[in-house]
């Protein structure tokens, strides 16, 4: 397992709705990577991409030190502050079973 520490982090969750396809959802990790020699500012590179056919789940949690805790306020905060780009990508969170998207 790699850490990595990029300026900007996307996760992308895509609903697969070809008949054949592999499975259900498709989730890509993207990030920014550091700007430097032959790395264009702005490009994403994705980490990774996960196939499943059970619904993703993304968990908002906190660390304070002692034990980790949800912080499912956090999800509808990130969409609040609007702060990547909003306009040249679709933002979608998913919590608790819930899709909020923001158009």
């Amino acid at each position: 397992m790699s850490i990595i520490k990029p300026k900007f982090v996307e996760i992308e969750i895509q609903e697969q709705t070809n008949p054949d396809r592999a499975s259900h959802w498709m989730t890509i990790v993207k990030f920014q990577p550091e700007v430097k020699e032959g790395v264009m500012d702005g490009a994403l590179e994705i980490k990774t991409i996960l196939m499943t056919d059970f619904d993703p789940v993304v968990r908002w949690t906190r660390d304070l030190g002692d034990k980790v805790v949800d912080v499912p306020e956090n999800a509808e905060a990130a969409l609040k502050a609007n702060r990547i780009e909003a306009d040249r990508r679709e933002k979608i969170v998913i919590h608790h079973d819930e899709v909020i998207r923001n158009d």
